[in-house]
């Protein structure tokens, strides 16, 4: 089975963990230096949180804000965060896509910005932007107060213009995750851009519970278990069972309105991010060199379209998606068969539980995409065995 994904950090995470006990003699604190190199980075002010999804609690307790409050998310996007917006008692309006570079159809979310609009997410779906300036110029010209909450998890690393991502709007968000870009094996980070909000967000920031050790040997233990079922016989079956079971639960507890469960990132994993984006350019490198095998392999497969990157000068390298002409999960379906792993639809909003109507562009999308294994340890021969089984599917 090739696998979607790879956990695995750059170089690996036992190298890391032997480092990690040799500098504990140097007292070093690498929360205060990871936190550095990030603000050096993107300027601005940088939290460190166990979850990069805590930035919003972080973002909306810190805001003035009352019960007629609205935030504006794209069609298409992540359907575990939309509770934690209804939990703060914030009305969720939802807006299309569109297909250049799969961030909003301008004049649809213009006409959604009314006296209620509060916040609004530009999300960097796929490490892609669209051209970030003119529509958050267009979102402040209808209301200058319109808070913009940058949705950067999946583009750590990209740049529109040569700024990074994340840079652009009044906060951002990254996540940390075992498949983002900086994979610290979980976690994420709250980017303040405007400095009305840093005392505020600070004093909210320092009442976070202290990371516990235990949830950070969970963390580092549940590494190693993803390890083993990524390269596992039965891993279709134990995927499968572990989507169904452990991780709705889980969701279900981290929505709830607990601060109880809201950490700070842990030294360990911090430690873990200041070296990993060091290393972060020869990952890259690696990945740029295999996106590019993988367009010469099947840009030539009929029926099926390469995502492109936007209006990105440069890209986070967080995946590798295609367009198919047909529905995607037939596609899926006969690659499974084949021993290779794809998809996209277990994460994204089921936008079919909307009016299909009404957003035509995310229900076009939900239906043809399609993500292909992609990640710095995939072999030639991977990519190889990929592209023929793709191309015998497509035609099929």
């Amino acid at each position: 089975m090739i696998p979607r994904r790879d956990v695995k950090p750059y170089g690996g995470l036992t190298y890391y963990i032997f480092k990690w006990f040799v500098n504990l003699f140097n007292k070093v604190d690498y929360s205060l230096e990871f936190k550095h190199s990030l603000e050096k980075l993107f300027g601005g002010n940088i939290f460190l949180l166990a979850r990069g999804r805590f930035a919003f609690d972080l973002i909306f307790d810190s805001v003035n804000r009352n019960k007629n409050n609205e935030i504006i998310v794209p069609n298409y996007y992540l359907k575990e965060l939309i509770p934690i917006f209804k939990n703060k008692g914030i009305k969720v309006k939802y807006c299309d896509i569109n297909l250049n570079d799969y961030s909003y159809n301008i004049r649809e979310l213009l006409s959604q910005i009314d006296e209620h609009t509060k916040y609004v997410i530009v999300s960097h779906i796929f490490g892609i932007c669209g051209d970030i300036p003119n529509i958050i110029t267009k979102i402040k010209k209808r209301n200058k107060n319109i808070i913009i909450i940058e949705d950067c998890a999946h583009s750590f690393g990209s740049e529109y213009n040569g700024k990074n991502l994340g840079t652009f709007g009044d906060f951002a968000l990254f996540s940390f995750d075992y498949i983002k870009p900086l994979n610290l094996l979980g976690g994420g980070a709250l980017l303040v851009n405007n400095k009305n909000y840093v005392t505020k967000i600070s004093e909210n920031y320092s009442k976070l519970n202290k990371p516990k050790i235990f949830n950070t040997v969970r963390k580092i233990w549940y590494y190693y278990f993803q390890m083993i079922i990524l390269h596992s016989p039965l891993f279709l079956l134990l995927k499968i069972a572990l989507r169904k079971n452990i991780t709705k639960s889980h969701i279900k507890k981290m929505h709830k309105a607990n601060p109880n469960v809201f950490e700070k990132l842990s030294g360990f994993q911090s430690f873990l991010g200041y070296y990993q984006l060091q290393n972060l350019s020869k990952k890259n490198f690696k990945l740029e060199k295999i996106r590019k095998k993988y367009i010469h392999l099947i840009k030539e497969i009929p029926h099926i379209k390469i995502i492109n990157t936007g209006f990105c000068s440069k890209y986070s390298y967080y995946s590798f998606f295609i367009i198919s002409e047909k529905d995607s999960s037939i596609i899926e379906k006969s690659m499974y068969e084949l021993g290779i792993d794809v998809g996209i639809k277990d994460e994204v909003m089921d936008v079919r539980s909307n009016d299909r109507g009404l957003y035509p562009n995310s229900n076009m999308l939900y239906e043809k995409i399609i993500q292909l294994p992609f990640y710095y340890r995939l072999k030639d021969k991977s990519l190889l065995k990929i592209s023929n089984a793709l191309k015998k599917t497509a035609i099929r």
